[in-house]
């Protein structure tokens, strides 16, 4: 005999008003923390694009120490990128420098392909399934002709064979990976994000650094104001647009356009990335 009422021991279900209750706690709880899970996700992927930056970086230093050279150069016959000893004449051609060098260091090195891709790219970076190859003939790698998606990153070969620590080597090809923030590193190998600016550029713009078809893009490097030849100072404050060559030559010293696309021979502090 149970000492306790039939009903009492009924299981008591969730009425339609308490599971609807639940259900839109749990929704609001959701669309409170995608957004959080997003911006961790995001810096997530900005810092391994920094990682990969840096390490390219360290590679071509290895490089440069072992081969007894600058900066890594496709040019030649033999490799990929026709060769011109004034530098890199023709536009067409910036893109293609930037992937030879590439894979010229990821050959080298012994690299693996995913280290040259931006993980927020929506394009660009090698082929995961081709090899890097020495090889004039293998184009499978990732580049084509001057396909400028051939890398998600853009380097500045013209850097000083000793660049400074606020002299950008590499950065993003686009500032869209990372919502209009540019993951650069610098010439001691340290990273840093440079934000975008709404001021279009005008002049310079003579290659494409960047997907886009036209430069528009402003991304300034605060380590680097001051025109080319001039000394910071109030009267004389011309940010660097690391996506063109607006003021980056110092032409009343000598200097020519074209310095921009020599190995070594571009600004000690400002950069064009290609």
């Amino acid at each position: 005999m149970s000492w306790f009422p039939t009903s009492t021991l009924r299981c008591r279900g969730f009425t339609l008003i308490e599971l609807l209750v639940v259900v839109s706690i749990i929704a609001i709880l959701a669309g409170m923390l995608l957004p959080v899970i997003g911006i961790v996700r995001e810096s997530a992927r900005q810092s391994q694009c920094g990682k990969n930056q840096s390490q390219i970086l360290g590679a071509m230093v290895a490089y440069s120490s072992q081969e007894d050279t600058g900066w890594p150069d496709p040019r030649g016959a033999s490799w990929k990128v026709p060769y011109a000893a004034s530098g890199v004449v023709a536009a067409s051609d910036a893109p293609r420098f930037t992937a030879g060098a590439f894979e010229l260091v990821a050959v080298k090195q012994s690299m693996v392909n995913g280290m040259f891709r931006c993980p927020s790219a929506a394009v660009g970076g090698p082929n995961n399934n081709v090899k890097a190859s020495l090889s004039a003939a293998n184009t499978d790698w990732g580049w084509s002709g001057s396909n400028a998606a051939a890398v998600s990153y853009a380097f500045d070969w013209s850097a000083p064979p000793d660049p400074g620590s606020a002299r950008v080597i590499m950065a993003d090809r686009d500032a869209k990976y990372h919502s209009d923030v540019a993951v650069a590193c610098f010439g001691d190998a340290h990273v840093k994000k440079l934000k975008k600016h709404t001021a279009a550029t005008s002049g310079g713009n003579r290659t494409t650094g960047v997907i886009q078809s036209s430069v528009t893009v402003f991304i300034e490097n605060p380590d680097a104001k001051g025109a080319a030849g001039v000394d910071d100072n109030a009267a004389n404050v011309v940010p660097d647009n690391i996506y063109d060559d607006v003021s980056d030559v110092d032409t009343a010293a000598g200097g020519t356009p074209e310095d921009v696309f020599k190995v070594g021979g571009g600004h000690p502090r400002r950069a064009f990335v290609k």
